[in-house]
């Protein structure tokens, strides 16, 4: 397993071969809760949190879960491959997320960018 700029990297198989490469990627993601809509998208601050909309309200730990919902849906993984490290009470929260590498880092870079005006 190698570590380098908050990715964790697993793949190397027996004898060389080289096995499907999975990603566990922590990401700061700052919580809007009671919006209107749910949406994941925008940067927040320095070092930048992905900004995550939720209809849920911030009561009981129901935002966090409509959170790692939403981050489910967006990164098209299922709901086990999110999982909540830090921040159960906070509007900043730390998520680990497992998939494919490509995938995530590719998907979390779009989701990062300013919105372009037409």
């Amino acid at each position: 397993m190698n570590r380098f700029s908050g990715f964790t990297l697993e793949g190397v198989g027996r004898a060389g071969q080289e096995r499907a490469r999975i990603l566990s990627i922590r990401i700061t993601v700052r919580v809007k809760p009671g919006a209107s809509r749910s949406k994941v998208g925008g940067s927040y601050g320095d070092p930048a949190e992905l900004i995550v909309a939720v209809n849920a309200p911030a009561i009981d730990g129901r935002a966090t879960t409509a959170v790692q919902r939403a981050l489910a849906d967006t990164f098209d993984l299922p709901l086990y491959a999110i999982t909540l490290i830090s921040g159960a009470t906070n509007r900043s929260k730390l998520f680990e997320i497992s998939g494919d590498d490509k995938a995530i880092s590719s998907k979390l870079a779009q989701l990062l960018l300013p919105k372009q005006a037409d």
